[in-house]
């Protein structure tokens, strides 16, 4: 999971790197889910969203890219 602070630097790096990018205000969340959990993409961009509504095990690597916004959000 890569964690992004806005959704402008989370479109660029989602199609720099071709996967899935989860946020808040997407329709297609559960559909980006599936998309990530089933392994066609190794990686999912998201904003905290993302970590405080799922529990996905499996889960080696989380990046931060920028400081988070707080506790809740590691």
């Amino acid at each position: 999971v890569i964690y992004i602070r806005s959704y402008t630097q989370g479109e660029s790096i989602a199609a720099e790197i071709d996967c899935p990018f989860y946020k808040a205000t997407a329709t297609d969340k559960q559909e980006l889910l599936e998309q990530w959990a089933c392994g066609s993409s190794g990686w999912i961009v998201a904003t905290r969203a993302l970590g405080t509504s799922i529990n996905i095990p499996g889960v080696v690597y989380i990046i931060h890219l920028g400081r988070p916004y707080g506790l809740t959000s590691f």
